[in-house]
Parts: C-alpha cells; sequence; structure tokens
C-alpha cells in the first residue's frame, strides 16, 4: 500500500493484536490504517464479480470459440499493439512536459509514470505472448480469476491474496482514511462495461444475458467486436475505498 501524498510505501505495525498501516512522512495525514479495513476495501472492489454456473460455462464456451477464431488475427491484433504503444509513450512524453512545466507534483508524477510504464509492459508482453503461444492460456487464466475473483480473495489466504492483487490491481493506495484500488485491464473494462456494481448474477433476457457475457469474454480475450482492439481508458478506471473510523 502507497500513501499517495507521499507516494512511499505505508509501514505495518503490529498494535494490540492488530497490525495498522501508517506514513511516517512528518505531517502527513495517512496514519492508523488498520489491515482489516485495508482487506475489506479490497473485497468491496472484488465484489461485483459474481457469475451464475450456467454464466460459467456459457463464458468459457465463448472464450474457446473466439481464441479458434484468432489464429488467422495474430498479425492483426499486432498492428493495434503497436498503435496502444504509440499512444502511450506519448503519453509518457506529455507526462514529462508535464512535470517540467510545474503542471503537477513529483508525488503525482511518478504515480502515473508508474501507472503508464506498467500499461507499456502489459502491452509489450502481449505481443510477445501472441508469439509464443502463451495467450491462449493466459486469457484462460484471466476468465477464470475473474470468474472466481470475488470469492477466491474472500477466502484467500495472505500469500494467495498478494498474488491476486498482484494480477488484478495496478495501484493500492491510502490518503488519509480513504482507501483506493485501482483495477488493471481487462478487470476495470469488466467493471466499467457492465452493471456489475449491483454485485447481482447477470439475470438479463437471454439474448441481453448472452451478449454482456460475451462483452465480458471479449474484454477477457483483449478486443471487443465493434473494432477489433481493446480499449484502454485509465481515467475510467473505478476506485473502491473504505474509512477505518
Amino acid at each position: 500500500v502507497r500513501c499517495k501524498p507521499c507516494s512511499r510505501s505505508l509501514i505495518g505495525e503490529r498494535q494490540k493484536g492488530h497490525v495498522y498501516y501508517r506514513c511516517h512522512t512528518k505531517g502527513c495525514p495517512t496514519k492508523g490504517l488498520r489491515e482489516e479495513t485495508i482487506d475489506a476495501a479490497i473485497q468491496d472492489q472484488f465484489a461485483p464479480f459474481v457469475f451464475t454456473e450456467q454464466d460459467v460455462a456459457d463464458m468459457r464456451v465463448l472464450l474457446q470459440e473466439l481464441q479458434e477464431q484468432n489464429e488467422d488475427t495474430v498479425a492483426e491484433q499486432d498492428r493495434a499493439s503497436a498503435l496502444q504503444l504509440e499512444a502511450v509513450r506519448a503519453r509518457q512524453s506529455r507526462l514529462v512536459d508535464a512535470y517540467l512545466d510545474g503542471v503537477m507534483d513529483k508525488g503525482t508524477f511518478e504515480a502515473k509514470k508508474r501507472e503508464l510504464l506498467i500499461e507499456e509492459r502489459t502491452i509489450e508482453d502481449a505481443i510477445a505472448d501472441r508469439r509464443s503461444g502463451q495467450a491462449a492460456a493466459d486469457n484462460l487464466e484471466k476468465l477464470e480469476l475473474l470468474l472466481t475473483l470475488s470469492l477466491s480473495y474472500k477466502l484467500g489466504k495472505p500469500d494467495e491474496k498478494r498474488e491476486m492483487l498482484r494480477k488484478t490491481t495496478s495501484n493500492l493506495y491510502a490518503h488519509g482514511k480513504y482507501i483506493g484500488v485501482t483495477l488493471k485491464s481487462p478487470y476495470h473494462q469488466a467493471m466499467n462495461w457492465t452493471n456489475l456494481s449491483s454485485g447481482a448474477p447477470l439475470r438479463d433476457r437471454p439474448r441481453t444475458r448472452k451478449s454482456r457475457l460475451k462483452k465480458l469474454v471479449e474484454l477477457i480475450f483483449g478486443h471487443d467486436s465493434d473494432s477489433g482492439v481493446l480499449h484502454h481508458d485509465d481515467e475510467n478506471q473505478q476506485d473502491a475505498h473504505g474509512d477505518a473510523s
């Protein structure tokens, strides 16, 4: 967990049987966050990802169909990824300019820089995986993680929870009593696109339900049916927050 104002890692300290995280920068408002409060904020972020057994079965079939259709489109995906890389690197350049011009402070600059580097690496890894044949296995792993994320995190052991956070989040931060959780792609797109915030399984009319499931699988797969590419939109990422009071 990082302190948003200071961009420093919070330090955990055990007191009276509980672990409290605090920033040790003098005057910083981020102090006294209990480990349970941070964990609850993460659970709140993962809670909407709930699916019925039929949803799970249908999404697995849809993923298999998409992967079979994708065998002849690797070159097209690579071209799309090249455009995404170009866009990310342009944003990196604008970020540096904004910092040098004094538009943002160092903490904000470092946080945004870190997010862009993660996004750049994710795109580069996707290109390499497609060429190695690893993409199909990774897509299945992402789908299975999405389908079980809420319950798996709730019941997971500490090391399992850390691994889930590594795979699904790009930023976990605190500002005072506020706790923010930023999801990685494709999980934040899945959250933004659907109405999963209700926390209820998808029980729409059959045609609408199938369409939504297909959209979710396409997000996992790395493209959508309208454009054939994945859209990254960091500004629309959702945060979860908790209150330690």
